[in-house]
């Protein structure tokens, strides 16, 4: 993803205002770090630069939670605030593209939208970190009256599936590029039909970066209409184990759990097609959600 690597530089004559193509619209400190981040918009899309500080250099990247799906703004802002502020650059993997990605931009949302929804279908499920989007798109081509939500935070898959929208003419599909745990508490509880999570990543050295955790969980059940389910499906028997403890363990007073292996599905990925080449087994584990909940609040007075 874009990047520069700079000298050290003194931040605080940073001035807020317009800047080529890019507005420069806050300043902030991290609270964990000597880093900073900067609040910038470019063509109507607002989104955080971040400057990553090391002894002998410094980094100015993109911020991964609220990156633009349009990688070229990302360029462009970096780019316009380097030369306005005659930053010296050391090293630069940026080279700004004007052609712009012909996305189908009326199925790309992003967070802000989730703040007051209205979904256009009655029944809503969504696929977290679709990838190649294969099971995504059969879903929403078999299911014509459902809407598919699509999260996925890798750019290029979510450009490629927007693109796939657009090619087969699908009308009930939504492609968020953001982070599905994030994205689940702007959710209104009670509404999703399914959730699907498929081969994620097992994070099997960075367990805290798991989709599945107890708070994913809890907003699973919230979001999900009364029976409906959270699917897991997986070929780490070591990320099966894990969600099989999240989903009965400690502090879980209720739950209803069903396992099934090797089940195969109507539709596979080809790295899925890959690993059952390889006999690897692939676990399913569904968690139905057995109670109404409570409406979801959002507060946003800080």
């Amino acid at each position: 993803m874009p990047h520069i690597t700079i000298e050290s530089f003194d931040t605080s004559k940073m001035v807020f205002g317009h800047y080529g193509e890019t507005e420069l619209i806050f300043i902030s400190q991290d609270l964990f770090s000597t880093d900073e981040m900067l609040g910038v918009k470019v063509e109507e899309e607002m989104f955080l630069l971040h400057i990553k500080k090391a002894k002998r250099s410094w980094l100015l990247k993109y911020d991964k939670v609220t990156r633009p799906l349009n990688v070229n703004l990302v360029k462009q802002a970096i780019n316009d605030i380097s030369q306005a502020f005659e930053l010296k650059v050391l090293n630069s993997n940026i080279a700004i593209n004007k052609a712009r990605t012909a996305l189908a931009s009326a199925y790309e949302k992003g967070i802000e939208d989730f703040t007051d929804i209205e979904f256009p279908f009655e029944s809503v499920s969504i696929e977290v970190g679709f990838g190649s989007g294969k099971h995504l798109i059969y879903q929403a081509q078999q299911n014509p009256n459902r809407l598919f939500i699509g999260i996925e935070i890798h750019t290029p898959s979510a450009q490629q599936v927007l693109r796939q929208i657009e090619l087969q003419g699908l009308e009930n599909i939504w492609v968020v590029n953001y982070d599905a745990r994030l994205l689940l508490e702007m959710i209104p509880s009670n509404i999703m039909h399914r959730i699907y999570v498929h081969f994620p990543v097992p994070w099997d050295k960075k367990p805290q970066r798991r989709v599945i955790s107890k708070s994913f969980l809890d907003e699973s059940m919230r979001v999900l209409e009364q029976s409906g389910k959270l699917e897991l499906r997986t070929d780490s028997h070591n990320y099966f184990w894990y969600a099989l403890n999240t989903f009965l363990g400690e502090g879980i007073t209720k739950t209803a759990v069903e396992i099934r292996k090797n089940e195969a599905l109507e539709i596979t990925s080809k790295y899925e097609a890959r690993w059952l080449r390889q006999e690897k087994d692939i676990y399913d584990v569904y968690v139905t959600s057995t109670n109404l909940s409570e409406p979801r609040i959002l507060d946003f007075n800080f």
